[in-house]
């Protein structure tokens, strides 16, 4: 889903330098300030996600048996929603620490060991993240731990970028065009162009205000750059 909307704000500022006479070109001197907009709403078309499963033992070989059989039902119930192998990247993390217990009221140190797998996957199928949320029950109630994290991106943002500078800066031009016509004068060369930042929220109004969701968890983004270009107004002989 794409949606282009365009607008611009017209500023005027008169800048003279020296005399001239009647005959000179009086009007060339003054600069059309104007800002050109443009936004698009993009649907993401990559995710990243990040699981991370972790298992306590008091031994490190009962605490990786436990562990590597968690990953392995992650791992199979993945596939269900077309994540195979390929396309999972693991990476582990062993802890040796003390833990508090208490027996018969008395509390004791116990030496326990925390391991932690973590599962990276990379895709193009932006629904992921809602079927793994739907498995963290399923894996609860058979006693795997996990933590979810996820991303949604835009794998072509420089080229949208391009685009969306080219579209900003026509409609600048567009702008000032309109203003001098209205006038009966004709535009001039650009002066100058200065580079706007694409500001990315989410689409859903609800959650616009919050930038973090629109970069992040928002699988639609709204994109929005303002540029600000100048212009002459063509100098007209005799006025």
């Amino acid at each position: 889903m794409k949606a282009f909307i365009y607008s611009g704000i017209i500023a005027i500022g008169l800048s003279f330098g020296g005399y001239f006479s009647a005959k000179q070109i009086s009007s060339a001197k003054q600069l059309i300030e104007v800002k050109g907009l443009s936004e698009k709403i993009v649907k993401s078309d990559l995710c990243t996600i990040t699981i991370d499963v972790e298992h306590t033992g008091e031994t490190i070989e009962d605490t990786q048996k436990q562990l590597q059989k968690s990953v392995d039902i992650i791992l199979d119930d993945l596939k269900k929603i077309n994540l195979n192998r390929k396309d999972v990247l693991i990476a582990s993390r062993t802890y040796d620490r003390n833990t508090e217990e208490y027996n018969d009221g008395k509390k004791i140190n116990v030496r326990k060991f925390e391991m932690t797998k973590s599962l990276k996957i990379s895709t193009n199928n932006i629904d992921a993240p809602k079927a793994i949320e739907d498995m963290l029950s399923g894996w609860l109630s058979k006693n795997i731990l996990v933590r979810c994290d996820y991303e949604y991106k835009l794998s072509d943002f420089n080229k949208l970028k391009k685009e969306m500078m080219k579209e900003a800066a026509q409609n600048a031009r567009d702008c000032a065009q309109s203003f001098v016509g209205a006038l009966g004068e004709e535009l001039g060369e650009l002066v100058y162009l200065n580079q706007g930042v694409i500001s990315m929220s989410a689409s859903d109004e609800s959650e616009a205000s919050n930038s973090w969701y629109g970069q992040t968890r928002s699988a639609e983004k709204k994109l929005r750059l303002v540029i600000r270009a100048g212009f002459k107004k063509k100098a007209v002989i005799g006025k």
